[in-house]
């Protein structure tokens, strides 16, 4: 979900870990077997997504899942262009995602490509999307970071509108009906492709755990000019959006309202930081090769002060017990462009829902939304470094 400048740092050890699995009872019990799981997302280097990955990865290990590939979609990064931001080169996921397998000798992981369009955008639309966005009322902490902001400066024959994600989602799905689990981390434009082109797409895959959305109680945020306005726990672009979604709301749109037996949302105030006692950790207990030898190298030399968002879909997967608060509630996002709220998300109950005339109630999407959850370092790094 984020992929911001690195700082230098070295730590020293001081987490206090517990055993593997012994504060999530019901995610043991529930793993008779390997659950096939896909990965969707806008990979950076080293990032949360990465670190997303890692937790599936370290859990096939352990027989919990088969992991049955990594579909890819524009958000954070493009997915085969590179761009310069603050002066630093931005790759593009498919490098950022190729080059971590193959230092983890998982270079069988087939990896699949699709689009860095926002739904119904044609080339001919790009350049007008790229001051759409800068036009917006940023947050100043996020003002320049991430794709979103580079359409008018990448050549628009570099960037990827490929069907080969939604291809694999579907063809996946249809292969092991009721059996697949989607890890939606980016954008979910590939989602929203697979839902329209095949019917029966949806009401087959067993669940979809989305990072998306800033549903929450309200707070004051610090916009692009220094003012104060009244924003949405969660929002990290403008005061009431988050990523994910205003990259493309009418594919969250797709993707919420569809007929998923199980969807989880993750709204941007379900995060944890990185802090020394982790990092440190990681570097004393990781050097096993594999994953955790890779996280415990750039934890040597870098450190992202920033917090991690995606990983939290895989930790409730794999540790249910550790949802600290949450609600079932319908869902819904504001898509049209021309609003002042353009890619809000709002949550109602269901007495709200149930008064709603038909037309707007098919404009939500029921999900269990996710807000905190309690004991993921401990359980983090025991998983990497076990």
């Amino acid at each position: 979900m984020n992929n911001m400048i690195f700082s230098k740092g070295l730590f020293l050890a001081g987490a206090v870990l517990l055993s593997f699995g012994c504060s999530c009872p019901k995610a043991s019990a529930e793993f008779s077997a390997p659950v096939k799981v896909i990965l969707d997302c806008d990979m950076g280097y080293m990032n949360d997504d990465v670190l997303c990955l890692s937790m599936l990865l370290k859990a096939e290990e352990k027989g919990l899942v088969e992991i049955l590939g990594i579909t890819l979609t524009g958000g954070n990064h493009f997915i085969n262009a590179s761009y310069v931001n603050y002066g630093e080169t931005q790759f593009g996921s498919a490098k950022n995602t190729e080059e971590f397998l193959a230092a983890v000798n998982r270079a069988d992981i087939p990896v699949f490509r699709g689009t860095d369009y926002p739904t119904d955008i044609g080339r001919q639309e790009l350049r007008t999307l790229d001051t759409f966005y800068h036009n917006l009322n940023y947050a100043k902490f996020n003002d320049g970071y991430g794709a979103i902001h580079f359409f008018g400066s990448v050549d628009p024959d570099l960037l990827c509108d490929s069907n080969a994600a939604a291809d694999f989602l579907i063809r996946s799905v249809h292969e092991n009906p009721g059996e697949v689990v989607i890890f939606a981390i980016g954008p979910t434009m590939n989602i929203a492709k697979a839902v329209k082109q095949d019917p029966d797409f949806a009401p087959n895959v067993k669940a979809v755990y989305c990072m998306g959305g800033a549903i929450g109680e309200h707070c004051m945020m610090e916009t692009a000019d220094s003012r104060q306005a009244e924003g949405i726990i969660g929002a990290n672009v403008t005061p009431i959006t988050e990523y994910n979604v205003l990259y493309d709301p009418s594919a969250f749109e797709t993707m919420i309202t569809a007929p998923f037996p199980k969807k989880y949302l993750f709204p941007g105030c379900c995060r944890v930081n990185i802090d020394e006692g982790v990092a440190g950790e990681i570097i004393v207990r990781g050097g096993k090769g594999g994953v955790s030898a890779r996280w415990s190298e750039h934890y040597k030399e870098y450190i992202q002060p920033y917090p991690y968002w995606d990983p939290m879909t895989a930790y409730a997967f794999l540790c249910p017990d550790a949802v600290k608060r949450s609600a079932v509630g319908y869902v819904t996002v504001d898509s049209d462009r021309l609003s002042d709220t353009f890619g809000r998300t709002v949550s109602i109950s269901a007495d709200e829902y149930e008064k709603l005339p038909p037309e707007q109630q098919a404009l939500y999407g029921q999900a269990e939304i996710i807000y905190e959850m309690s004991g993921f370092w401990d359980y983090a790094v025991n998983l990497l470094c076990g």
